[in-house]
């Protein structure tokens, strides 16, 4: 089992990220119970937990946390830039002790609600290497949206694999495309090779 922690403001879209992929399509009245939900995909089991169950001020209790956590998505609204300043300033700080050896994501959420001219095709949207440049940005409060540039850069600076946008209206592809890199980088370990399938060649 692959276990993906969602991370992010209340209400940037984390439960519709969610399942808008376990369901297909996002219920016009979420379930107010939800906190993680199981799905198979691609041959393996992906369990997504929407609600961060950790006193993160309990260093202790949250190192044992994490130990079962396999990758980590960072997520924001695209119409909100204080949920994205959120992460930059609260969010990774605050699970950056916990988190370095896990695999991080961002997802901007809520992407169809960005102006039709600053929408970005999917061939614009590459992994990101941990060793890149991380170019400064400043994203005043006051612009009405976060943009792929903005959203790219910050995946950069949080060291994150790539930066995603997505949305619930597009039949699950956004969110599909997402999981999928997530498992992508979450690889199971190779099994053990036991000692009657071993092959010993001499010279």
């Amino acid at each position: 089992m692959v276990r993906c922690q969602l991370v992010g403001d209340k209400g940037v879209g984390k439960k519709s990220l969610a399942l808008q992929f376990i369901l297909g399509q996002c219920p016009e009245v979420l379930p107010q119970s939800f906190e993680s939900y199981c799905k198979y995909f691609q041959g393996r089991e992906l369990d997504i937990l929407v609600e961060l169950k950790v006193d993160l001020c309990n260093s202790s209790h949250a190192e044992e946390y994490f130990k079962s956590v396999d990758a980590v998505i960072f997520c924001f609204s695209v119409d909100n830039p204080a949920s994205f300043e959120s992460l930059q300033k609260h969010w990774f700080p605050l699970l950056r002790p916990y988190i370095y050896e896990i695999p991080s994501f961002l997802a901007g959420c809520k992407s169809d609600l960005l102006p039709r001219d600053s929408m970005i095709p999917e061939i614009r949207s590459p992994s990101l290497s941990r060793s890149s440049p991380c170019p400064r940005s400043k994203t005043p409060t006051s612009d009405l949206f976060v943009t792929w540039e903005l959203g790219e850069n910050l995946a950069r600076q949080l060291a994150c694999h790539s930066y995603h946008e997505c949305t619930t209206t597009d039949s699950g592809n956004s969110s599909n495309r997402l999981f999928s890199r997530v498992l992508d980088l979450t690889k199971p370990p190779p099994a053990p090779i036991s000692a009657s399938s071993r092959i010993c060649v001499i010279l």
